[in-house]
């Protein structure tokens, strides 16, 4: 790897739901040393020089360029006493002009780019890995794997902004959930989910980014295959707010529905049938069958809304999968009994408490304080709404949340249950890392 990666440099050929970037500063920031746990001195000056020879390039150009102050700021923090970085890094404080030819590493941003996604695959978890994936995506906007990267790691609570990261470079990572298997033998499930998300991208496309039926969609790509990358992807350009890609999927339309009609006649779970039938009325709004057959389970005292069929369909893949300590918990996979009206009542109870305050979301992992506000809507039995949560300027990226069973449940993974005598929510696994008081 050393060999390889130093003869890559000598020849000048060196070879991500919402990515985070700030205005530039004139200069870039005084290095700060990092410990970096486990990075080696010799990866440490080749990350570095080839974002030295990188920044050098841009900030001939423009002092002040976001994209060189981003990579002369990832040299300081990999590599605070790499001689390329340090004398960069004095004369653009000098203010002096800059002559990219007096970096001696010379390298393309696919090229490096390349490089950072290489040494990422090798990382274990860490901020490290992270950071990594952060650079790429300041590179490149639109790359996929970086956009997903790092939608996952803010999905799990974690810092994504390039200056938290770089903060935390020495912290100890905390685990991150296990994804659960699918109800459905993976081979279906991911064509389902494919299926699903291509023709959201579809609905995205025609009646913009609020498409309600791409929402719909996209939820169930992901609650019937929780792994399908496609339809993360899409969350994630969703998310963050980056510009909608073409996402590469081997379907039509009209097979993706003739497939959902070959499940439904296969499938045993009730709830991945009643998602299918609501699947079916898009492409034909005035079936009758379809409609019947979900007139029938509404009057046999089944919700059959399609939010509440996605939530419980989420319950049973992490209740029924081989994976523990998912954000549902253990159990039998089974579809929720239908709510008592004790336990609705207890809800609507449960909703009235967190509508009727402000919280503050305390994530002890990441060192982080959150303001939250709970929104309702519909009915106060339904006991469901939105939410939106806010650190300065930054935006948290929970959207939703619904309480069943005194369990608040936010976008349908994290959960919380609720301590009267302290007045907080606390999570419902058990765990300890984030709280709302």
């Amino acid at each position: 790897m050393k060999q390889s990666l130093n003869y890559l440099l000598i020849l000048s050929c060196l070879s991500l739901v919402g990515i985070t970037r700030i205005i530039a500063q004139p200069a870039p920031p005084s290095p700060v040393p990092v410990a970096i746990p486990g990075l080696q001195p010799q990866l440490a000056k080749n990350l570095a020089d080839g974002a030295v020879g990188l920044a050098a390039t841009r900030l001939s150009l423009n002092l002040s360029d976001e994209t060189g102050v981003r990579l002369l700021q990832f040299a300081a923090a990999v590599d605070s006493k790499n001689s390329n970085f340090l004398y960069l890094n004095s004369v653009v404080k000098l203010g002096r002009e800059i002559n990219p030819a007096s970096i001696p590493v010379k390298v393309t941003d696919e090229q490096y780019i390349a490089y950072l996604l290489g040494v990422a695959k090798i990382q274990k978890p860490s901020y490290f890995k992270l950071l990594l994936y952060s650079l790429v995506g300041v590179l490149d906007p639109s790359h996929r794997t970086a956009i997903i990267e790092v939608h996952r790691a803010r999905e799990n609570g974690l810092v994504v902004d390039f200056d938290g990261i770089i903060q935390r470079l020495s912290n100890s990572f905390p685990p991150l959930p296990v994804s659960p298997n699918p109800l459905l033998p993976v081979a279906k499930a991911k064509r389902l989910g494919d299926g699903a998300t291509k023709l959201a991208q579809l609905k995205f496309s025609e009646q913009g980014r609020q498409s309600i039926a791409g929402l719909n969609l996209m939820q169930f790509a992901l609650a019937i295959d929780p792994k399908n990358e496609n339809a993360l992807f899409l969350k994630a350009l969703l998310l963050g707010n980056h510009p909608l890609q073409v996402i590469s999927i081997d379907t039509t339309e009209d097979v993706f529905f003739a497939y959902i009609g070959q499940i439904l006649d296969i499938t045993e779970n009730e709830t991945v049938k009643l998602l299918l039938l609501h699947l079916s009325l898009i492409k034909d709004p005035t079936n009758q069958d379809v409609r019947g057959a979900l007139q029938k389970a509404q009057l046999e005292g089944k919700d059959i809304s399609f939010q509440a069929l996605v939530d419980s369909l989420n319950r049973q893949t992490y209740a029924g999968s081989a994976t523990t300590g998912g954000p549902f918990g253990g159990g039998a996979a089974k579809p929720p009994a239908k709510a008592t009206l004790d336990e609705k009542l207890k809800n609507s109870q449960m909703r009235d408490v967190l509508v009727s305050r402000k919280w503050t979301l305390y994530n002890l992992q990441a060192k982080e304080e959150w303001f939250f506000e709970f929104r309702p809507i519909g009915a106060a039995t339904s006991a469901q709404g939105t939410c939106k949560g806010t650190r300065g300027r930054l935006v948290h990226n929970w959207k939703r949340w619904q309480i069943r069973n005194s369990i608040l449940t936010i976008d349908g993974y994290q959960s919380f249950k609720y301590e009267e005598v302290r007045r907080q929510w606390v999570q419902a696994n058990g765990r300890k890392e984030i709280f709302f008081r």
